[in-house]
This record gives C-alpha cells, sequence and structure tokens, in this order.
C-alpha cells in the first residue's frame, strides 16, 4: 500500500492507486486524503498494545465499528457511518451498553472514562457532590444538546 504518491497517483508500475499523501511535482504541494485523516484518527486513540475486542466491518449496512481495550484499561469504540442519514446504533460494553446516533459521513471515537466509585459508608451527600459536580462541569454543547450519564 503506498503512504505517497506524486503526480496523478500512480505506482512505481504505471497503476493508478490511491495513498494517504498525493505530491504535485510541479505545484510543489501536498495533498492529505480523506485515508490520511482516517490513519491519523485511528493511531491516535488506539495505542501499542491495544487489544481488538469486537469488530463489524459494515460492508453490507456501511457503519463499521471496532472495539479495543487498551493497555490503560480503557475500551475505545471507532464507529463509521458512511450513509447519507443520521443512523442509531448500540454497541454493546461487557455488561453496559453504548447507544448513540451517528450523524452522516462520520467518524466517531468514544473512549471510556476513568470510573469513579462511591466508597462504601460515604452515603448520599458524597453521591449528590459528585452529581453536582458532573452537571457543573458539562460543556456547553452539552447542556444544548443534552448528555447521558450512566451511573454504575
Amino acid at each position: 500500500w503506498n503512504a505517497i504518491l506524486y503526480d496523478g497517483g500512480f505506482s512505481g508500475w504505471g497503476w493508478k492507486q490511491n495513498a494517504l499523501i498525493h505530491v504535485d511535482s510541479k505545484a510543489g504541494t501536498a495533498t492529505y486524503t480523506p485515508e490520511y485523516y482516517a490513519v491519523q484518527h485511528y493511531s491516535h486513540y488506539i495505542t501499542p498494545g491495544s487489544k481488538i475486542l469486537a469488530y463489524k466491518t459494515g460492508k453490507e449496512d456501511k457503519t463499521p465499528v471496532l472495539v479495543v481495550m487498551t493497555p490503560q484499561k480503557k475500551q475505545v469504540v471507532i464507529a463509521g457511518n458512511f450513509n447519507e442519514k443520521a443512523k442509531d446504533i448500540t454497541v454493546k460494553l461487557g455488561n453496559r451498553y453504548l447507544n448513540i446516533t451517528l450523524q452522516p459521513h462520520s467518524l466517531n471515537t468514544f473512549v471510556e472514562k476513568e470510573k469513579k466509585r462511591i466508597k462504601n459508608g460515604t452515603g448520599n451527600a458524597t453521591f449528590r457532590t459528585d452529581l453536582i459536580d458532573a452537571v457543573f462541569n458539562l460543556t456547553e454543547e452539552e447542556l444544548t444538546k443534552g448528555a447521558r450519564y450512566e451511573i454504575f
């Protein structure tokens, strides 16, 4: 597979091919393709040592899904929607479910956050404080769109 091709995207054998970066030698410019950004995206979230837990190719419905476990023991879900309309999907993550709406022509990543557990005997006051902190830390976008939180 080619990382870089120049002048029209032809391989050394003269075949028209795709690459991550196309170089125009006359203009002295480089064009980064959508595949480049996809590889950049995947390699940012799926770090060395990550293990694939599940995947769906998306050949039939144009909705590929990949679930990995990072060395830091966080699950990462990368899901694409290469359709003309938004699509609702549900991904089972152990005994929990991730319910999401994927926008059309999108690549989406969801990273499991560190779990905070209430220690035995801390009571409702700590729970209320944690809940208030979670709401207080919502972004403007989350407040506008609405955010979903699960309490474990």
